[in-house]
């Protein structure tokens, strides 16, 4: 049987709208030739989520947002969004299960969740046309979540290592013993924590007195750290001329001072023992100044030579004339008249 050109063009033709219609859903994430079961889920907000955003349960892609469609809220008088699910794949999901709106990046890419505690059976999984309970979380929510339900896994894991560590403990004799010789050592240092109580609280005033003397002397020292720090530099100095002087020549040179010192004072000392014999002489009127320091005689006389001689150079300088006579024609010398 010969197939006529005509045919041919109409079965390519139906083959390519055919496969483009499969491509078209499959672009969006669906696969017509695949069975999927829809589920709804009805929100006040969907948050930014859109047609062919995935549907993950566990981790896993099952399916896709089919569509949102806007919708009376007759209960409440508003509008409510329809979501419209398409599992591709038989998850056991049960009816309990709950619809999450969720931010999978902190970009903001969404995806609805379906989370649930167990896994369905027989009856309970989902069927064609059912409602999920539908919930929104934003992505720290999600990652709160996930470290509360850590964190209570470790919880749990630490009361049972916890329980076990008691268990062993309570029946080991050697740690009951150790436990009881430390319950003695507590009531021991309690006691003592009680008397050192009391012997504080009997010497309070001491030990505030001391306490404040102690501030004084630390007051002292900060207001003369100045003064403190210059005898340090000047101590500090002293020793490096010290360390930097020739000290065995400066010893050689002070020991010979002091030799010539003690013959300096041995001469002064001569000197002054023949001093006190010449006085004794004089005092004992031996030689000619013994006998004029003690003769009382030759002291008188002496002085009225001196008051003489006094008389004489008055008398000399009024009247020259009669000491030194000069004469041309012969003028006859004046009489000779003592001074009053």
């Amino acid at each position: 049987m010969k197939v006529s050109n005509e045919i041919k063009v109409g079965v390519l033709a139906i083959i390519a709208i055919a496969i483009s219609i499969w491509g078209y859903y499959f672009l969006k994430g669906k696969n017509i030739l695949n069975p999927s079961t829809t589920l709804y889920a009805f929100y006040k907000n969907v948050g930014g989520l859109n047609e062919s955003d995935p549907v993950i349960s566990q981790g896993l892609q099952i399916g896709i947002v089919k569509a949102i469609t806007p919708v009376m809220d007759e209960k409440q008088g508003g509008v409510q969004l329809k979501v419209s699910i398409d599992l591709q794949k038989d998850f056991f999901i049960p009816k309990t299960a709950l619809a999450s709106i969720t931010e999978t990046s902190p970009l903001g890419g969404k995806a609805l969740v379906i989370n649930f505690d167990k896994p369905c059976v027989d009856k309970n999984c989902v069927e064609d046309g059912d409602v999920l309970k539908s919930n929104y979380s934003s992505f720290i929510s999600t990652i709160l979540e996930q470290v509360t339900g850590n964190l209570d896994g470790a919880k749990s894991a630490a009361n049972e290592i916890t329980d076990s560590l008691l268990y062993k403990i309570t029946n080991n004799q050697d740690i009951k013993g150790s436990l009881t010789e430390l319950q003695l050592a507590l009531r021991s240092f309690t006691t003592t924590s009680a008397s050192m109580n009391k012997l504080l609280l009997a010497n309070s005033s001491n030990v505030t007195s001391m306490a404040s003397n102690m501030d004084a002397v630390t007051s002292n020292i900060k207001s003369n750290n100045a003064a403190i720090d210059q005898l340090i530099k000047n101590a500090a100095t002293i020793t490096e001329q010290l360390k930097q002087g020739n000290l065995k020549q400066t010893t050689l040179n002070a020991n010979a001072s002091l030799a010539q010192l003690e013959k300096t004072l041995a001469s002064t000392q001569s000197s002054i023992a023949e001093l006190n014999s010449i006085l004794k002489k004089v005092d004992n009127k031996e030689g000619s100044l013994g006998l004029l320091v003690n003769d009382k005689a030759l002291y008188n006389n002496l002085t009225d030579a001196s008051k003489d001689l006094d008389l004489l150079l008055k008398d000399f300088r009024l009247n020259p004339k009669r000491y030194v006579h000069i004469s041309v024609f012969g003028k006859k010398q004046k009489e000779y008249a003592p001074l009053d």
